[in-house]
């Protein structure tokens, strides 16, 4: 259960996060003069292919002399790029991460006032409601968001992880979710957490490692692979993982618990 539960904060998260990262990503530069140096070499250039034909031939003109009998050039100028994220989202997500879930709904809810179809929001109203104890409001809004975004790979894999399902139908369904997603880490670890579920230790961790591989900042993937790992008795893959997952979890907010981890890694690497 706990394996679970992890699983669906971090499927309900995943969107959210990568819009956040998104806008402050976006560049922020004071207007330039793109042309100015393609100018510059062009002039050279110009200059250095005309000029021994110049001296011979007294009636072709010099590559400057062309250059200032024509007009300066449109200049193409580039501005401030205004951030496309509502910025009730990013205080909802900021929230979240503190686990101030309550300051998060009401953010979420204010940008969903404006936009009732707001994906990122949607998603985390949902992470709010279910901890918050509100597992079927939580639901409500992810079947909502499976209406209007039919292959959201998140919301799918959270609506598996809150309310089970048959193990097999469900493999399926999520490796042709797999075939055509655009963020397809959520549901490598949705897989892992099925093949978890059903003691396929082996398929888990080649499920969590793959969604390492994609969200290589994510604490909780880094520990699911370890549990896996721990599972196979790979013994010292296990507790590398367990330190990489604590020191994760010491730069972005994680859900697995902290102490259990730092146990187990302490009985792996114990001195026989």
């Amino acid at each position: 259960m706990k394996l679970l539960l992890s699983s669906l904060f971090i499927a309900l998260c995943l969107v959210v996060a990568q819009a956040n990262a998104q806008a402050q990503r976006r560049p922020k530069s004071a207007p330039v003069n793109v042309n100015a140096s393609s100018n510059a070499a062009s002039a050279t250039s110009a200059t250095a292919t005309t000029a021994t034909t110049a001296t011979t031939n007294p009636n072709i003109q010099t590559a400057q002399t062309v250059m200032d009998q024509v007009d300066p050039p449109p200049q193409i100028k580039r501005g401030q790029l205004a951030s496309s994220v509502d910025p009730d989202v990013l205080r909802g997500y900021k929230a979240l991460q503190l686990n101030q879930f309550s300051p998060a709904r009401e953010a979420y809810s204010q940008a969903l006032a404006r936009n009732p179809t707001q994906r990122d929001a949607l998603l985390g109203i949902a992470y709010a409601h279910y901890a918050l104890g509100n597992t079927e409001q939580a639901l409500s809004t992810l079947r909502r968001l499976i209406e209007l975004y039919p292959r959201d790979s998140a919301a799918s894999s959270a609506i598996f992880l809150i309310s089970g399902g048959d193990l097999q139908a469900e493999e399926s369904r999520f490796q042709s979710l797999l075939e055509r997603s655009e963020h397809p880490a959520a549901l490598h670890y949705t897989l892992g957490v099925l093949y978890f579920d059903q003691d396929r230790f082996g398929e888990a961790e080649r499920a969590f490692s793959r969604a390492c591989a994609m969200e290589p900042e994510q604490p909780d993937y880094a520990y699911n692979q370890a549990l896996a790992l721990d599972r196979l008795g790979r013994t010292r893959d296990a507790a590398r993982q367990y330190v990489l997952a604590l020191n994760l979890s010491n730069q972005t907010n994680a859900v697995f618990n902290r102490d259990i981890a730092r146990a187990r890694l302490r009985i792996l690497t114990a001195t026989p």
